[in-house]
């Protein structure tokens, strides 16, 4: 065969600049240790009680068996470090997931789409810890793109592993079941949806069964917890976005909407709202140990819409680009905190004993 005609692996280089921009912007918080979430930790003592005594322990219930039988793994070989590394890594794999399920709908601006997805405060933070969100979004984002090219088996698997990684993903299936009628090469429905069901299903039960070997049918009974409507409201806004990223969806909706502002007075907008939040996280930094994180939290109903803004064309409309992705929103990573677990647990993570304390 002629090496000409071999298929080659092409990445478009400005997705790339995404990939690699996000990547570094993610190392300076991959040796903070894990974090002042007690489940984190949790997650490492699962994964060093499997690795040095073979008993499982579930973090909580009712258990997420994928990432902490690799944190079985991966804690051993590098402790917190290992974990953040990977969990890195696969927001990368997330943001080039993303980059291709958004490509059917054809969007103005696809990169932009990719690279504020790479930005937000919820995936930036969740991909510098060692927690089971990054796992489950993972899987889910491979199954989406396993679903738009009819690999019904295949989305059934990976997202069996994503229920694997967090049992709410399980909801998934019902929106995926309506999706399968999206789908153009999509020929006979209920064979699509039992195969992609029953593939889900297996890949499921296998993942719980050392939980249920481990805590029989009571594993499913955790403590449910319950919001009322502020706390619901707060979880759907300034918690994945934080207040300056609602501000900025705001902004961004504006500069959408908004057709009488000439082109210099939506950039000069743009800018002073960076230097806004530029000025808020020297505020921060200077009254406390805490790292400022500057991640831009760009509107998803500008960026996702592949629409251009009024009046914006050529390399105006690139540069408005670039002024609302200027616009961040200010979060706060802690670059080292102090092992919350060893005042109660009878181990410490750099050295368990090798005896089981189940």
């Amino acid at each position: 065969m002629n090496k000409d005609n071999l298929p080659r692996l092409s990445i478009d280089p400005k997705l790339l600049l995404i990939l690699v921009g996000s990547f570094l912007t993610r190392v300076p918080f991959l040796f903070a240790g894990y974090g002042i979430d007690p489940d984190a930790w949790r997650i490492a003592y699962t994964g060093l009680n499997l690795w040095y005594n073979g008993v499982y322990d579930a973090s909580r219930l009712p258990g997420y068996p994928v990432p902490e039988f690799i944190a079985a793994i991966i804690v051993p070989q590098g402790s917190a470090a290992a974990m953040n590394l990977t969990s890195a890594l696969l927001s990368m794999a997330c943001i080039w997931l993303f980059s291709r399920i958004i490509v059917p709908y054809r969007l103005k601006y696809p990169l932009m789409a990719t690279a504020s997805f790479a930005f937000v405060p919820l995936l930036f933070l969740n991909s510098v810890c060692s927690m089971d969100f990054i796992w489950s979004f993972f899987f889910f984002l491979a199954s989406i793109y396993s679903m738009q090219n009819a690999r019904y088996v295949v989305a059934g698997v990976l997202l069996g592993l994503g229920v694997g990684s967090r049992i709410s993903y399980v909801a998934a299936l019902l929106p995926f079941l309506f999706l399968i009628n999206e789908i153009p090469f999509s020929r006979n429905w209920w064979k699509s949806s039992t195969k992609l069901i029953l593939s889900t299903t297996v890949i499921a039960v296998v993942c719980f069964v050392p939980v249920y070997l481990r805590y029989g049918k009571h594993f499913f009974a955790y403590v449910p917890t319950s919001l009322n409507l502020v706390e619901f409201i707060w979880k759907i806004t300034i918690g994945p976005f934080g207040l300056m990223g609602l501000m900025a969806l705001a902004v961004g909706t504006g500069f959408f909407s908004v057709k009488r502002l000439d082109m210099p007075k939506r950039t000069a907008y743009a800018f002073v709202l960076f230097l806004f939040d530029l000025w808020i996280g020297i505020h921060k930094a200077a009254r406390g140990p805490q790292l400022p994180l500057t991640s831009a939290a760009l509107p998803f109903d500008f960026a996702l819409s592949g629409g251009e803004p009024p009046g914006t064309s050529g390399r105006h409309g690139s540069f408005y680009s670039v002024a609302v992705c200027l616009s961040c929103v200010q979060r706060r990573v802690s670059p080292s905190w102090p092992d919350p677990l060893r005042s109660v647990s009878p181990f410490t993570l750099d050295g368990i004993p090798k005896k089981s304390y189940a």
